[in-house]
């Protein structure tokens, strides 16, 4: 398994070939969260390096 940590709680998993996108994508700072840097942000959204072909996106709150 590979956790890769994005920003705030912002994960990637990887196990198994599947991989599952965790409250990564944050646009808005609010105290004390950050938001996903934006070179992150851009590869996330044009599915590229670690973030190509993400199986599953969870937010688990908003």
């Amino acid at each position: 398994m590979i956790i890769k940590y994005i920003s705030s709680s912002g994960l990637l998993i990887c196990e198994n070939n599947i991989k599952i996108l965790i409250d990564a994508i944050n646009t808005k700072s609010v105290f004390p969260f950050s938001c996903t840097p934006l070179n992150i942000l851009e590869k996330i959204l044009n599915d590229e390096y670690d973030y190509k072909n993400i199986d599953y996106i969870l937010f688990t709150h908003v």
